[in-house]
C-alpha cells in the first residue's frame, strides 16, 4: 500500500499523504507553541525567537537563542515542557490513542500516520503499540523524576519537584533543554543528577519498539527479540562504550578531573551526543579536535529509529557498514549478522545518507552566507546538531540572524520528522512509504 492510496483530504482538491500530515502536524504544534510562549515572554524578544524556541522543544533539539530560564514565566516553562512530551513521544502517537479509544480500536488515519513516524510495521497494532508508548513514558519519566527529586531537593519541595520532572521529561524525549544557563555544568561532579539524566536518556534513545519488544520477549519467557532489534542495540551498545573511552582518552577538558569525575563526564558527553540529547557538563567549544570528531561522528548516527533520538539512525549505518564491508570482499551479496539485505534496503540507506550530506552541506553554505561572522566550523557543527536534533552549539546560535535562524528551524523540523520523510513531504511522492520504512530496518 501506498502513501498515495492513503492520501488524507486537507481541504477539497487538497491531499497530503502521510509524510505531509506528519511535517504539517509538527509546524501547526509549532506554530501555536510559539504564540504561547510569546504570551509568557518575561521580556520582550521578537516573535521569531519564540518560533525557535518552540519549534527546538517539539523537535526535541535543545538549541536556544535565548535563556529560556530567564525568559519565560512558570507557565512559559510549562509550555516548553508540553511541547517537549509532544514532539519525544510523537503527536501522532497522541493522535492515534486518542481516535482509537474514541471509536473503540477503530483505525484512522491518524494510525497511518503514526506508522510512518515511528516506521512501524505495516501489519503493527497501532492502538497497542500507542498505548505502550505512553505507559512507557509515564513510567521512565516518572522513575528518573524520582531520583532526580532526590538530587534536587536541597532547592526545596516545589523547586526540587519542578526541577526533576521539567528534567527527566527533557531526558527521556532527549531534548536538552535544561532550566540552568549552563546547560548541567553545574552538576559535572554530580553522578546523583547526570546517572539518572544518563539512564532516562537512553531509554528513550533506544526506542518505543525496542522496549515493547524485549517486554513482549520477557513476557513470552522466550527471548525472540526482532533481528532490526538486536541491529539496534548491538550496534548502539558498540557505539557508546567505544565512544566512552575515546573521549575518556582525547577530551583534554577532563584531564584536569579526577578519574572517577573523568569518566562520568566523558560517559556523559558520549551519551548525550550519540543519544543526540544535547546536554552537556562541560563548554563544547573548548572540544579538543579529535575529540570533536568523536563527537560528530556519534551525533550524526544516533540512536534507535523508534526513539526519541534524531541521526540518521543505527540501522541505516549498520546497513552502509555492512554493504562497503561486502564491496571491499566482492561479495554479491550484502549480509549483516549472518543475515543477506535486500537491495531494497540498501537503496534507502544509501538515499539517507546522500540526503543527509546534501541537506548538510547546502544548509551549512547558506548559514554561511547568512551569518558572514560565523566560522565554517561554527556553521558546520550548528547545521549538524540541528538537523540531528542534538542541541549542543559552539556559541553561535545566540548570535544567529533572522534568516539564520530560519534556516536553524527548518533543518530541526527536517530533522525531527526524518530525512527521507522530510524529502518525501516536500516532493509529494506517494509511492517513498516502502523506501522510508526500509531505511528504519534491515531484516
Amino acid at each position: 500500500m501506498t502513501w498515495a492510496q492513503d492520501d488524507y483530504r486537507l481541504a477539497r482538491g487538497i491531499r497530503l499523504n502521510s509524510a505531509q500530515q506528519i511535517l504539517l502536524g509538527y509546524v501547526v504544534i509549532a506554530l501555536v507553541g510559539s504564540v504561547m510562549l510569546a504570551l509568557f515572554d518575561k521580556g520582550d524578544h521578537p516573535f521569531l525567537d519564540h518560533l525557535f524556541t518552540s519549534a527546538s522543544a517539539v523537535s526535541t533539539t535543545g538549541l536556544t537563542t535565548i535563556d529560556i530560564e530567564a525568559s519565560y514565566s512558570f507557565a512559559g516553562h510549562f509550555v516548553i515542557l508540553l511541547l517537549i512530551q509532544v514532539g519525544g513521544i510523537g503527536y501522532m502517537t497522541i493522535a492515534a490513542l486518542l481516535v482509537s479509544s474514541a471509536r473503540h480500536g477503530a483505525e484512522d488515519d491518524p494510525a497511518e500516520a503514526e506508522k510512518a513516524d515511528f516506521a512501524l510495521p505495516p501489519k503493527a497494532n497501532v492502538r497497542q503499540f500507542a498505548k505502550a508508548a505512553c505507559l512507557m513514558t509515564l513510567l521512565v519519566e516518572g522513575l528518573g523524576a524520582a531520583a532526580l527529586f532526590l538530587a534536587f531537593r536541597s532547592q526545596g519541595f516545589e523547586d526540587a519537584l519542578w526541577l526533576a520532572v521539567f528534567h527527566s521529561v527533557s531526558a527521556f524525549c532527549t531534548s536538552g533543554l535544561a532550566l540552568f544557563p549552563d546547560s548541567l555544568g553545574a552538576f559535572s561532579g554530580r553522578p546523583d543528577v547526570l546517572l539518572p539524566i544518563s539512564a532516562v536518556s537512553l531509554l528513550g534513545a533506544i526506542g518505543f519498539l525496542v522496549a515493547w519488544d524485549l517486554w513482549r520477549s520477557v513476557r513470552a519467557r522466550k527471548l525472540r527479540v526482532l533481528f532490526t532489534n538486536k541491529v539496534v542495540i548491538a550496534v548502539f551498545t558498540s557505539i557508546l562504550l567505544l565512544s566512552t573511552v575515546a573521549l575518556f582518552l582525547l577530551d583534554t577538558r577532563l584531564r584536569e578531573l579526577d578519574p572517577q569525575a573523568r569518566f562520568l563526564n566523558a560517559f556523559f558527553a558520549a551519551m548525550t551526543s550519540s543519544t543526540t540529547a544535547g546536554f552537556s557538563t562541560l563548554p563544547t567549544p573548548m572540544l579538543q579536535s579529535a575529540a570533536l570528531i568523536i563527537v560528530v561522528a556519534t551525533m550524526v548516527i544516533g540512536a534507535s529509529p523508534s526513539g526519541t533520538s534524531g541521526g540518521i539512525k543505527t540501522t541505516t549505518i549498520s546497513v552502509l557498514a555492512a554493504t562497503t564491508l561486502s564491496s571491499l570482499r566482492q561479495k554479491q551479496v550484502t549480509t549483516l549478522f549472518g543475515r543477506s539485505v535486500s537491495h531494497r534496503k540498501i537503496r534507502a540507506a544509501c538515499s539517507t545518507l546522500f540526503f543527509y550530506l546534501t541537506l548538510a552541506v547546502a544548509a551549512t553554505f547558506v548559514l554561511l552566507l547568512t551569518d558572514r561572522d560565523a566560522g565554517l566550523r561554527e556553521a558546520g557543527f550548528e547545521v549538524l546538531s540541528a538537523l540531528g536534533t542534538v542541541g549542543l552549539s559552539f556559541g553561535l546560535t545566540g548570535q544567529l540572524t533572522d534568516a539564520g535562524k530560519a534556516v536553524v528551524i527548518v533543518l530541526m523540523l527536517a530533522g525531527r520528522v526524518g530525512l527521507l520523510a522530510f524529502g518525501a513531504a516536500l516532493a509529494s511522492g506517494g509511492e517513498a512509504e516502502e523506501e522510508i520504512r526500509d531505511a528504519e530496518k534491515v531484516e
